[in-house]
Formats: C-alpha cells, structure tokens, sequence
C-alpha cells in the first residue's frame, strides 16, 4: 500500500533450516497429557476465549495477538501513540465476538478475521480522527477506500507469515521452558541454528540418534501448540 511503512517479521521461517513444513491436522483438538512435554490440558486458546469463565485466557489472547496487531496497525498509518489504543479496542471487540465465531477451518482461518476486523479498526481510526490526518495525510479518502478494499480480502503473504511468526515466537517460548536444558540445546541446535546432528552430537557428547529424537519430540509438540492457537503449521 503506497506510503505504509514496512511491517516488520522478526522471526523470518528461511532462517529454520531443518523444520517440517507438513501442516498439522485442521481440527481443533485438546491436547492430551503424554509426555514430559507436556504439564497441562490445553484447549484452543480461541475456544477458552470464548468462555467468560476462563479469565485468564483473555490475558493470553492479548499477550499473544497485541504486539503482532500494534505493528500491523502502525505499517498502517496509525501513530505511535494510537496504537495501542486501537488495539486494545480491537481485541476487546474480538473478545466479546468469538463466542458468534465459527472455527470450521474449511471455511476460513481466524487470521483471515483477524486481518478484516484489523482493517476495519484502522478505518475507524482514520474516520474519527479525518479533520487532524487531512493536514498531514495524502489523499485520505483514497488511503481509507485501500484499506475498505485490503479487509475484503483474505490476508496477504506477509500478514500470514508474521502471525506464523508471532505463534511460533509464543510457542518456542512456552517449550523452552518445559523441557530440560539438555532438550531444549539438541532441538536448539539442530533444529534453529542448523548444526548437523554429527557435528552436535560431538558438541554435546551424545548420539546423533538423541539429537533426532529430542528434534522430532518438539517438532511435534510445536505442531500441537500451533493447532491450541487455532493455527496450521503450513508455510
């Protein structure tokens, strides 16, 4: 979109040499206590956003979404110091619609949603606040009839693979502090920085076959938790 800033992914998925690009299954599932993985039943955190009941999954709702949403809406236009207004009002709308919301993934994602209701907040913004933008703004009318045209849409390339990003970042944090040291350095290694299985195995004085295993475990468990997130691991 001309004169947008460019919206930043930190965690770009080229730089993942060894990870599986097979998507996880499309249902959303709970997610069985199996392994030492795994310290807790977890539902779809868009499922247990649903439930007023469930408090705290607003605050992970918001943890997760709110940084991803605040640059998305800055590559947008909106200042500094908008921002976080914006989505904090966003998200709140959001909150109080998911229990309308249908998951069914053969129908279309909740990042396609995420991406429309994004939209539409920031041509808000623009329209509350057109008498302070039309001395600094371009042609507002026509950056607001974009972005009315950009929410009609499904989300582009780069919105896709920084919510992607966003869960992962979520996701290998969550991991991290699961598993052992140990666990956590084999799939670090391999699997994030790349370092062959021989060569590690070296490093850490262990087998090559320790460091495939402690890789495949978390593989795994990433596709479990991207599947809790309502997300498809398919980039």
């Amino acid at each position: 979109m001309a004169g947008a800033a460019a919206f930043a992914i930190q965690v770009p998925f080229s730089a993942l040499p060894n990870f599986g690009r097979r998507a996880v299954p499309a249902t959303i599932r709970v997610i069985p206590k199996r392994s030492s993985c795994v310290d807790e039943t977890r539902m779809s955190l868009l499922l247990r956003a649903r439930n007023a009941a469930d408090p705290d999954a607003f605050t992970e709702f918001y943890q997760v979404y709110a940084p991803l949403l605040k640059r998305f809406v800055q590559s947008r236009g909106v200042d500094e110091t908008s921002s976080d207004d914006v989505v904090q009002e966003l998200l709140i709308s959001l909150w109080r619609r998911l229990p309308e919301l249908d998951f069914d993934k053969t129908r279309g994602r909740f990042r396609t949603y995420l991406w429309q209701s994004t939209h539409h907040a920031v041509t808000s913004w623009y329209r509350k606040n057109a008498r302070h933008l039309k001395s600094r703004v371009s042609d507002l009318d026509s950056r607001m009839l974009e972005l009315e045209y950009e929410s009609q849409g499904v989300p582009d390339r780069e919105f896709q693979v920084a919510v992607r990003n966003r869960i992962l970042e979520v996701v290998l944090k969550r991991i991290q502090q699961e598993v052992s040291e140990s666990e956590w350095q084999k799939f670090k290694r391999h699997v994030l920085d790349g370092v062959s299985a021989l060569d590690l195995s070296r490093e850490l004085n262990c087998t090559s076959n320790a460091i495939y295993q402690a890789a495949n475990r978390l593989r795994k468990r990433i596709r479990s938790m991207f599947d809790e997130y309502g997300e498809e691991f398919d980039v």
